[in-house]
């Protein structure tokens, strides 16, 4: 018999520990999203169906799998033939399964649902006899060279021999939008793939300093729509000038070590209105204690203070070895280059506090800009 690959099985995992009613409502969203995936990428789609725990994308186009795997809330996919499910079905495909591969094999068995009459073990120990006649080939069930899988639904199976490991996480848009700060680093980009795993919808806003900065913005977003059903819709912003006229002013009042203080508290300020005028949740940003001079929690305290947003910071507790690895995981890293701040001051103050922070705002004339009061 010939096979093909037609249908593509996908599995999540935290969707299922939901309650019914939002359980049903992400597999809803998740199944719009995985269409929404392929069709917006070209791939052709009969249809988007639930069966049972699982979700089953027709399809024939090879890419489909790669690009399920992006997709938010999703735990692994397999591009598998359908078949239906009966001994004598099952046994003559993993034949022919097996016959395309050489060395050892093992065979894994799981029934979805429960309606047929056999047990897993005793499918897996039928078919893989099966296939050890036919082919010769050794069994080998803690190292196989080529493991085939059937998973049985209802009255049909599913047979394939590969997993695709997908993000996990929730769908996106399951839990609402955010505004995400993205510069032109990796850490801000890998914040907000962090917020977009736990379903939140983001837009990314650049607050732009540098032509440099703002190509690896872009660059960053397109890796981040790579795991996204549509457009981020990505917003510049240009902050050159005003940052000009602020590191001029702190100079002229003998504090130009507040510099990046003010910087991050007039992006914030920014993003803060972004997410007003969306009707966006949050502002994301990518923070992690102590990483650089501004990120101290003195300094952080301050650029937050007053913020009229819920302020998120997914990177708060990790190591910068642990985002870069993760950069590189989800394609940040790809043509980046180190980006300086070209009105970075000699010296960074590393224990604001507000007091000073209102003072320093007065003495040069920033009040207003700051959300200060005067």
């Amino acid at each position: 018999m010939r096979l093909v690959k037609n249908a593509v099985l996908v599995r999540y995992s935290e969707i299922g520990l939901k309650s019914r009613r939002t359980r049903r409502e992400m597999e809803r969203l998740l199944m719009e999203n995985v269409r929404e995936s392929l069709m917006s990428r070209g791939i052709s789609i009969a249809s988007v169906v639930k069966k049972a725990s699982r979700i089953v994308a027709y399809t024939v186009d090879e890419r489909a799998p790669c690009v399920i795997s992006k997709v938010f809330g999703v735990r692994s996919v397999s591009h598998a033939v359908e078949l239906p499910a009966d001994l004598e079905t099952l046994k003559r495909a993993a034949i022919e399964l097996a016959s395309g591969s050489s060395g050892s094999f093992a065979v894994r068995v799981q029934r979805v649902t429960k309606e047929f009459p056999l047990t897993s073990t005793e499918v897996a120990r039928v078919v893989g006899g099966a296939v050890k006649a036919s082919t010769g080939r050794p069994v080998d069930l803690s190292s196989p060279d080529q493991t085939i899988f059937i998973e049985i639904i209802g009255d049909m199976a599913y047979l394939f021999d590969s997993k695709v490991e997908g993000p996990g996480g929730l769908p996106l848009g399951s839990q609402g939008s955010a505004v995400a700060l993205v510069s032109g680093g990796i850490d801000s980009p890998v914040a907000a793939w962090m917020v977009m795993r736990r379903g939140v919808s983001v837009r990314p806003v650049h607050m732009r300093l540098t032509e440099e900065g703002e190509e690896q913005f872009l660059r960053a977003v397109s890796a981040l729509e790579e795991y996204s059903p549509r457009s981020l819709d990505p917003l510049v912003v240009d902050h050159r000038e005003t940052l000009e006229e602020v590191a001029a002013r702190l100079r002229d009042a003998g504090a130009p070590e507040w510099t990046c203080i003010f910087c991050k508290r007039l992006m914030l300020l920014e993003a803060a209105r972004t997410a007003e005028r969306l009707r966006a949740s949050a502002v994301v940003t990518g923070e992690s204690i102590g990483q650089v001079a501004s990120q101290t929690l003195a300094n952080m305290a301050v650029i937050s203070r007053g913020i009229d947003a819920l302020v998120l910071r997914p990177l708060v507790g990790m190591n910068k070895e642990d985002i870069v690895r993760l950069a590189e995981r989800i394609g940040v890293m790809a043509g980046y280059r180190p980006v300086e701040c070209p009105l970075r001051p000699a010296r960074v103050i590393t224990g604001a506090s507000w007091d000073r922070f209102v003072w320093v705002a007065r003495e040069a004339g920033l009040s207003s800009l700051a959300g200060v009061e005067s």
